[in-house]
This record gives structure tokens, sequence and C-alpha cells, in this order.
């Protein structure tokens, strides 16, 4: 059975956040979960970009959502965080973009 998003929500699995050089090291058990993820399933009311009439958003991107969104779902044994479009705040772009 495949989890299918309704309306705008969109499925992410977490990853790590990406970190830069030169900060201060926190250890993990400290540390907030990230909520960086990879899109996983778009629901059908997304955003589609004027120019390109395609979806904003596509499987596979790598996303940045507000801290106080998404709600943590299980399905099939994988974790998944359900959050809704207008709380996702970027998308990361390639860097030779």
């Amino acid at each position: 059975m495949t989890l299918i998003p309704i309306d705008d929500n969109v499925f992410v699995t977490r990853c790590d956040a990406i970190e830069a050089e030169g900060v201060v090291h926190i250890p993990k058990q400290y540390q907030d979960r990230p909520n960086e993820g990879i899109v996983q399933a778009i629901g059908p009311n997304c955003q589609i970009n004027p120019e390109t009439d395609a979806p904003l958003l596509h499987v596979g991107d790598r996303i940045m959502w507000a801290s106080h969104a998404g709600d943590t779902v299980e399905h099939n044994g994988t974790e998944y965080v359900q959050v809704e479009e207008p709380h996702i705040l970027a998308i990361f772009g390639d860097e030779d973009e």
C-alpha cells in the first residue's frame, strides 16, 4: 500500500542538516531534530510554477520547513514528516545553479 498525500500536504523523510565549516559542534543528543528532508510524495493541490506549468516541488527535492510545522507519520516501517506546503520555507538548489 502506498502513502498518497491529499490537498497541499507533502510527505518528507528527514535528513541531516547541512553543516557549515567553522561552526561550533553540538553533540547530537542536544540538537533539535532537523527540519530538513527529502520530498517523497506531493499532494495534488500543491503550487504550480506559472512559467513552466509544472509543480514547484518534485519528489527528491531537499526542502526546509518551519520548526513548528510537521507531524510524524510511520508507514511500512518508514518515518515520514507530513508538512503542509505553506510551511515549506525553502527548496535547496544545486550549487551550480
